[in-house]
């Protein structure tokens, strides 16, 4: 088995404030209206097709339930550090949901990437496709402060 490297911002950013500290502190007490609020804050057309959750417990940056009907993006802790490494996560996470989709709908490409005995190809091609798209919107709009 292959094992895939994901690029991902841990450190926590410095700040030249205190307001600017506080500020970032808040991500951490209140997890899930972050996440909302960020989702909600975001420029551009992209579109999350299943309900976006905080989970406390989730040790990852983020997970994918892929049950049909009980489909969610779990967020962890770790990808709240930097606002570049939620959007990412966000992106890979619907990227999962999104590529298992169109294998139950028997895109043989799709069906490809899920049933390879390698899992690392699935997981290596949304974290392309989120890292690209994390450029493009950058690109498009501004960098994220975090």
């Amino acid at each position: 088995m292959v094992k895939v490297l994901r690029d991902v911002e841990i450190s926590p950013p410095t700040f030249e404030t205190l307001e600017e500290a506080l500020g970032y502190a808040e991500r951490f007490q209140q997890p899930q209206a972050f996440v909302t609020q960020f989702v909600a804050s975001l420029n551009g057309r992209l579109r999350f097709s299943a309900p976006i959750k905080f989970d406390s417990f989730l040790s990852a940056s983020g997970s994918a339930v892929i049950s049909p009907g009980r489909e969610t993006i779990k967020i962890g802790e770790a990808a709240l550090v930097r606002d570049s490494e939620l959007f990412k996560t966000l992106v890979h996470e619907e990227m999962h949901l999104r590529l298992i989709r169109k294998a139950r709908e028997g895109n043989q490409r799709a069906l490809n990437f899920v049933t390879d005995p390698q899992i690392a190809t699935e997981e290596d091609y949304v974290e392309r496709i989120a890292v690209r798209y994390l450029r493009m919107y950058e690109s498009a709009f501004e960098k994220f402060n975090h």
